[in-house]
């Protein structure tokens, strides 16, 4: 699966809905995808601060959201994380007309990510 497809994924959208309901202070969800196909998610504050644990989930498709074991890549000891990142990025609740302006998911993108982070366009 094309990394940039999963933040339009239903289960990746569904655990953000989720993450937004358990944490309030959060307005978005932090994604970054691995090289198995695995991702991490934490919720992210309006001011880019994380907001409750880091979660891993198996590749969507591969098993429910939320539901199965990662996969034994992850699992495993292996190489760190922040070695195996192939796409980061913030996952918004709702649709497309409901996301704030692009400048604020940047600056918060940046926040999370770095200086280098810029949203697709």
């Amino acid at each position: 699966m094309n990394p940039e497809i999963y933040q339009r994924h239903p289960a990746i959208k569904q655990l953000c809905q989720r993450m937004i309901m358990d944490h309030p202070d959060a307005i978005c969800m932090a994604m970054i995808v691995l090289d198995c196909g695995c991702v991490n998610v934490c919720g992210v504050s309006a001011v880019g601060r994380p907001v409750g644990p880091v979660t891993a989930y198996a590749r969507p498709g591969e098993s429910e959201i939320g539901k199965g074991p990662i996969c034994l890549q992850c699992a495993g000891a292996g190489a760190p994380v922040m070695q195996r990142i192939v796409h980061r990025t913030l996952v918004w609740p709702g649709d497309d007309a409901e996301l704030p302006a692009r400048e604020l998911r940047n600056l918060i993108g940046r926040e999370v990510f770095g200086n280098d982070y810029k949203e697709p366009a």
